[in-house]
């Protein structure tokens, strides 16, 4: 099965995930990019990701890309939300194709 590429970076920041054939984002935050990026994968994998036409798009095959957009100098946890929901919300405005059309804080690392 096609796994998600790893970011070399472990530290906070914004990242996407992008489907290489639809173009569709899933945008998140993260004190730790690369842990987060492994339980999305482990997630995909399961099919229960929260975001469930993502999950969808990895158990039919589709690949996807791992880019880090912003490195964020922090620890707190609402720093990094409120930037997120910005770069979603911005992505929003512009007409992107989002899986993730506001941020989900339930499981948040």
């Amino acid at each position: 099965m096609n796994r998600l590429p790893l970011p070399d970076y472990e530290l906070p920041g914004i990242y996407e995930i992008r489907n290489t054939r639809s173009g569709a984002v899933y945008i998140g935050s993260s004190v730790n990019i690369r842990k987060r990026i492994i339980e999305h994968e482990a997630a995909l994998k399961r099919g229960d990701h929260d975001i469930k036409g993502m999950s969808d798009d990895y158990a039919a095959g589709d690949s996807f890309t791992v880019t880090i957009i912003k490195r964020i100098h922090t620890r707190f946890i609402k720093e990094l939300q409120a930037q997120e929901a910005e770069e979603i919300k911005r992505r929003n405005e512009n007409g992107e194709m989002l899986y993730n059309r506001q941020p989900i804080l339930s499981r948040y690392t």
